[in-house]
């Protein structure tokens, strides 16, 4: 029982706080990675994802090798951000695609989209029995 001593408090024993949840379907649990990587083991290739640097053409123009007093710029940031947009490429048995998103997982789901839609499309390799 709850007690209420020297002014008022409203009694939460025995109230139970649960969160509504969400049911998550099948068919939005699936990324298109999962399916990706399902295809592929169908069609007997591998997907190999690599980071594509968003810094490549970003160099510093600044001599460091310079004698006679040169100094480096006051304020040279090697770039400690992260970019705001990360790109992957994914290449599928010879063929390259292109991923952007805000996140390097985004970035590889969408790269796994744009593969998803051209490679569904090929058949089928024959079973050796």
């Amino acid at each position: 029982m709850c007690e209420v001593s020297r002014g008022w408090k409203p009694c939460t024993e025995g109230i139970l706080k649960v969160r509504p949840t969400r049911k998550i379907s099948y068919e939005e649990s699936i990324t298109p990675t999962v399916e990706l990587n399902a295809l592929c083991m169908k069609l007997g290739k591998k997907p190999m994802y690599k980071p594509v640097d968003p810094y490549s053409r970003m160099q510093s123009t600044y001599n460091y090798n310079m004698r006679g007093g040169a100094y480096p710029p006051r304020y040279f940031y090697p770039f400690p951000v992260p970019p705001l947009l990360y790109q992957v490429e994914l290449s599928v048995g010879g063929q390259q695609f292109n991923g952007k998103g805000k996140t390097r997982q985004a970035a590889k789901h969408d790269a796994a989209a744009k593969a998803l839609r051209i490679l569904q499309n090929e058949p089928l390799p024959e079973r050796l029995e």
